[in-house]
């Protein structure tokens, strides 16, 4: 299991200091691209190996709310799955007690992306615009320079897709068709 750690900041509360919901979507993206940096599959390393992994699904199930300077704990684990895609499921934390040892759930989520082959480009991997990620192709297979990156996440962050937290997900499961 991943961890991160942040303090909610004041331009993410509303009036009474309560975070807006939808920060929390930040709050797992800082996560996300937190591990990705750290294992070698962040934005920046997906689009030199000219890959884009947009999200595709998101979903969040909310506690608690979380509040002007409280200390968060964002943790997430990866789900093993058998198609070119990745799944993270995410808790929000507060701590409870002045150590930081103690955490209360405020919320939790889950998000899904796929891998997508950039077009080519003349001047480098980079994509010129929305446009180009918006025309990628599907992809069905790990490229190979992103295989042992991916499976070395999946070695320390990967998790049964049907408890990811050790119990079953309260999150509901989408149909695959």
């Amino acid at each position: 299991m991943f961890e991160t750690r942040l303090r909610v900041r004041f331009h993410e509360v509303d009036p009474w200091g309560i975070v807006w919901h939808g920060h929390y979507l930040s709050y797992m993206e800082v996560a996300r691209n937190v591990l990705g940096d750290e294992v070698g599959l962040g934005p920046a390393d997906l689009v030199a190996a000219g890959v884009a992994a947009p999200i595709v699904d998101a979903r969040i199930r909310y506690v608690r709310p979380a509040c002007y300077g409280d200390e968060l704990r964002v943790r997430l684990v990866v789900e093993r799955t058998r198609t070119p895609r990745l799944v993270f499921h995410y808790r929000v934390e507060r701590a409870t007690s002045g150590s930081g040892d103690e955490y209360e759930l405020l919320a939790e989520g889950q998000t899904t992306q796929v891998l997508v082959a950039l077009p080519p480009r003349s001047g480098g991997p980079a994509p010129s615009s929305v446009a180009d990620v918006a025309h990628a192709t599907l992809l069905f297979r790990v490229p190979e320079s992103l295989k042992s990156r991916l499976e070395g996440l999946l070695a320390r962050y990967g998790s049964n897709p049907e408890a990811p937290w050790g119990t079953a997900s309260p999150l509901p499961r989408r149909r695959q068709s």
